[in-house]
């Protein structure tokens, strides 16, 4: 197993301004924490650019009625990732350019489970990101995963990914396990680490390396649906509209069953 540069195990709080890189299998990422408005800007310039990015979202009881603390984007086919700071910019973030990205029409925005990150968006900065695909939708939309009562959450998506080397999930479990212990009570965290400033880098290296490899696993599990991204959009856009206007919490087992 490669080493991490800048070992993310480490529990020292990590520097803002400059990029941070660390290393899964030989693979070298950089990220990007945007948090003024300037680099905002920047990075959504460099972003426009992409015809597809990766799309995750961090916060404390990440809902409608919780907080919004991170916005991630991984362009496809780069080893680059924007953290957008939304605990500090706000509504300045999505002002400078943050919506226009997210609603480009020429730019598609993979998630995995639209649900909650769209059903926040929507209800605290009135807004849906669009064009939209479901990576969740496509992976159980695979004839082996079809007849299911039930959906699999990224962890499993990432767990049955043939296209992932066994040495890059033995680490992703290792950075995603550090980061839980920072934010996840029953790890011994604080569900308010999200927005305690300066993040920690664990925190800062778990937010990206979900939404980087998301591009990676999206293409493997679309191939598998035999799904067009046309077919694959317009579902998604159902699952979008069907959560943000219920008045269901987003929240226990009931999340677990298929909805599609």
């Amino acid at each position: 197993m490669a080493a991490l540069v800048d070992d993310p195990l480490s529990a020292s709080a990590a520097s803002q301004e400059a990029p941070i890189e660390f290393d899964i299998q030989g693979d070298v990422f950089h990220v990007q924490h945007i948090d003024t408005v300037q680099k905002v800007r920047q990075a959504v310039d460099q972003l426009l650019l992409s015809s597809s990015i990766a799309v995750d979202l961090e916060g404390v009881d990440l809902s409608r009625v919780g907080t919004i603390s991170l916005i991630q984007i991984a362009p496809e086919n780069s080893k680059s990732v924007y953290l957008f700071d939304i605990t500090v910019l706000k509504e300045k973030a999505f002002n400078a350019g943050l919506f226009e990205l997210l609603t480009k029409k020429t730019v598609m925005k993979v998630f995995f489970d639209v649900r909650g990150d769209c059903d926040a968006l929507y209800h605290q900065y009135h807004f849906t990101p669009f064009p939209v695909v479901d990576c969740q939708i496509a992976m159980m939309s695979a004839p082996r995963r079809r007849e299911s009562q039930y959906v699999s959450g990224l962890k499993k998506a990432f767990k049955f990914a043939r296209t992932l080397p066994i040495g890059v999930k033995e680490q992703l479990e290792i950075v995603k396990e550090e980061g839980l212990r920072f934010f996840a009570p029953e790890f011994g965290g604080s569900k308010e680490a999200w927005d305690q400033r300066p993040l920690v880098r664990e925190l800062l290296i778990y937010a990206s390396v979900d939404v980087w490899y998301l591009n990676v696993i999206f293409k493997e599990y679309r191939r598998e649906s035999g799904m067009t991204l046309d077919e694959l959009q317009r579902m998604t856009s159902k699952r979008i509209l069907r959560v943000i206007g219920s008045e269901e919490e987003l929240k226990g087992p009931h999340m677990a069953e298929r909805d599609f």
